[in-house]
């Protein structure tokens, strides 16, 4: 069975470092009885509704910037037009999570706090077509935005999500923000399962998948990921 990661040149990222990365991405999830595959903007552009989608989130605000954050929403038809199945980040790595088939409903497996994290998620391909149709009809609102607080790259730097604190609020949405509004309201388009651990957070020692978010491996010093990843938790 095939796991797929999506992956599209973006402005500001160091390509080398990123194709280190998802080489490594590689090995842990061969090792695991997976085939791993990579799909990019070519492939999600074969999808019928892509045009519909590239047009809803282009009015969607986002603190990353449309080059980062538009590739986050384009792997989902990307993976639908491989029929369906997973589809992971490239920094979440795998430690015991075997192949199995693609769940009916679109189903994310990280939670961080309230967040329904799809840095691993997947579906038949209705199921993901429901997402899709999903973003597509997002409307935000007032919730939608983020409050940065702390000096950026410092242990205090945060963003939290639709909560009232002091800080510099900003308006933001992503598939993240969109999946865990969904799960809240829409069982039929969207669940959670939670066996991606974030390192450093919970029982990540342990967990079948872990991911290293950028987030948690820039203000510890930790970039780039390939260098660090298997000194942090090694592969079995």
């Amino acid at each position: 069975m095939n796991i797929h990661t999506y992956f599209d040149e973006v402005p500001g990222f160091n390509v080398e470092n990123q194709l280190r990365l998802i080489d490594l991405w590689n090995e842990s999830w061969s090792k695991r009885g997976w085939g791993p595959t990579m799909v990019n903007l070519a492939t999600a552009k074969k999808h019928p509704r892509f045009g519909a989608l590239q047009e809803a989130v282009a009015k969607l605000p986002t603190v990353n910037g449309h080059g980062y954050e538009d590739t986050c929403y384009y792997r989902w038809p990307a993976l639908a037009v491989c029929g369906g199945g997973w589809l992971s980040d490239y920094d979440v790595m795998n430690y015991g999570f075997l192949p199995e088939p693609p769940p009916e409903i679109f189903t994310t497996l990280s939670e961080v706090v309230y967040w329904k994290v799809p840095c691993v998620a997947g579906g038949t391909v209705e199921a993901i077509n429901r997402f899709i149709e999903a973003i597509i009809a997002y409307k935000p609102d007032d919730q939608d935005a983020l409050v940065a607080a702390g000096p950026p790259n410092s242990p205090d730097w945060r963003f939290y999500w639709g909560e009232p604190r002091e800080g510099v609020r900003r308006p933001h949405c992503s598939d993240q923000v969109i999946a865990t509004r969904l799960a809240a309201s829409r069982p039929d388009v969207i669940r959670s399962r939670f066996i991606c651990h974030e390192c450093y957070r919970g029982p990540w020692e342990t967990a079948p998948l872990v991911h290293f978010p950028t987030g948690v491996m820039t203000p510890k010093g930790l970039e780039p990921k390939w260098k660090h990843i298997k000194g942090i938790r090694a592969f079995a």
